[in-house]
C-alpha cells in the first residue's frame, strides 16, 4: 500500500515537516511493509520555503548575503531554486533580522524582498512564486519595487526614503529602470484575503503588530492609498494587502497573479501527481475546526484525492499526538 503523508503544521507545536514526520513514524510502527511519502504542506505564511524545501529534494537553497533587512541592517536573504526555473521567495521574512519590526511600522523597507527578486532574476529565473510571509513591512511594496528599478519621487523630483511613513509624499513614480518580470510570470501564493486599504487593510491589520497605534495606521493607510493611485490597479482586490500591500504593487507593476496558497504549493509541489499513484492520503491542520468546516489546504488536497480517486483521510484540527493517530488508523481494516 502506498500512503501520502499530507499536513500542515500543528502550531504551537509541530511544523509541517514534523508533522509528517510523526504521521510516517506512526503508521510505518504498525504496517512496516506499506510505501509512506511524506509530503508536508504550507499554508503560505510565515517559514514556506522551508517547509516546500522538506518536500522538494530537487529544490536547492540559494543564500544572498548582504541584503537590506526590514530594520534597514544588512542581513542574509535566501530563496528555493527549482531545477526548471521556478523560485519561491518569501516576502515578508529575511534573515535575522525577520524579527525586528516592533517599532518600526513607519519605516520597515521591504527592499531586501527586492534585492532577492532581483539576484534570482539573474540568476535565471524563469517563473516567481511570492509567498507572503508573516512579517512584511508596511510600505506597500515601494522598496521592493525600488529594489528592482523603479523610482518614487516627491514633488521636488527627489527619490523617498524607504519605509510606509514617506509615501504621503509620493507625487510621481518613475518606472522606466524597471527590470521586467520573468517570462514565466510571477504568481502571488495568498493566504489571506485582506484588501490594501481601508479598516479591514494591510495597515490596520499589520500596523498594531509592529507596535503602531492608530495615528500611524491612518499614516501609514494615506500613504498606501497614494502609492495605490500612481500604480493604478485595484487596491480593493481580495489579498491586496498581503505582504504589506506588496501583493498589490507586484500586480499592479509587474502583472502578478494571485492564487491561493495551498492551490499553488500543491501545484508546485506536484501533489496531484503523487496522489494518483497512492492509495491514501492523510491530510488535516491545527489551524482548523473540523466543526466549522476544514480549511484551504485541506480543502485543496481533498479536492487532489478526488480528482485521482484516491482515498482521503482528514485529522483533526485538535491533533498533537500524530503518531498515535496514525498508527490507530494504520491498525483499521483497510479498503
Amino acid at each position: 500500500m502506498r500512503v501520502v503523508m499530507a499536513p500542515g503544521s500543528f502550531p504551537p507545536h509541530l511544523t509541517a515537516p514534523e508533522a509528517a514526520r510523526e504521521l510516517t513514524a506512526g503508521w510505518l510502527s504498525v504496517r512496516p511493509r506499506d510505501v509512506v511519502v511524506p509530503r508536508p504542506l504550507p499554508d503560505g505564511g510565515e517559514g514556506t520555503p522551508a517547509a516546500v524545501a522538506a518536500a522538494a529534494p530537487d529544490a536547492r537553497v540559494r543564500r544572498v548575503p548582504g541584503c537590506t533587512g526590514p530594520d534597514h541592517r544588512t542581513a542574509v536573504g535566501a530563496y528555493l531554486a527549482f531545477p526548471d526555473g521556478t523560485v519561491l521567495i518569501e516576502l515578508g521574512r529575511l534573515g535575522a533580522a525577520a524579527g525586528q519590526l516592533h517599532g518600526a511600522a513607519l519605516t520597515a523597507t521591504s527592499r531586501g524582498a527586492g534585492e532577492l527578486l532581483a539576484h534570482a532574476l539573474d540568476h535565471g529565473a524563469r517563473r516567481l512564486m511570492l509567498a507572503p510571509g508573516e512579517r512584511a513591512a508596511l510600505d506597500g511594496g515601494a522598496g521592493l519595487l525600488s529594489a528592482l528599478g523603479m523610482r518614487l519621487l516627491d514633488t521636488a523630483g527627489c527619490v523617498l526614503p524607504d519605509g510606509g511613513g514617506a509615501l504621503a509624499r509620493v507625487a510621481r513614480i518613475d518606472r522606466s529602470r524597471l527590470l521586467p518580470p520573468p517570462d514565466g510570470g510571477v504568481v502571488v501564493l495568498l493566504d489571506t484575503d485582506r484588501p490594501l486599504l481601508g479598516p479591514a487593510g494591510a495597515a490596520a491589520f499589520d500596523a498594531p503588530r509592529q507596535g503602531g497605534g492608530p495615528a500611524e495606521a491612518a499614516d501609514l493607510d494615506r500613504g498606501l492609498a497614494r502609492l495605490a493611485a500612481l500604480l493604478g490597479g485595484d487596491a480593493e482586490r481580495p489579498g491586496a494587502g498581503a505582504a504589506g500591500g506588496a501583493a498589490h504593487a507586484l500586480a499592479s507593476a509587474w502583472g502578478a497573479v494571485s492564487v491561493r496558497a495551498a492551490r499553488g504549493l500543491c501545484e508546485l509541489l506536484g501533489l496531484g501527481k503523487e496522489l494518483a499513484a497512492a492509495d491514501l492520503v492523510l491530510t488535516g491542520s491545527g489551524q482548523e475546526d473540523p466543526e466549522a468546516g476544514y480549511g484551504p489546504l485541506t480543502a485543496e488536497v481533498a479536492r487532489l484525492a478526488v480528482t485521482a480517486g484516491t482515498a482521503v483521510t482528514a485529522l483533526p484540527g485538535a491533533a498533537r499526538q500524530l503518531r498515535r493517530i496514525a498508527s490507530g488508523l494504520a491498525a483499521r481494516p483497510l479498503p
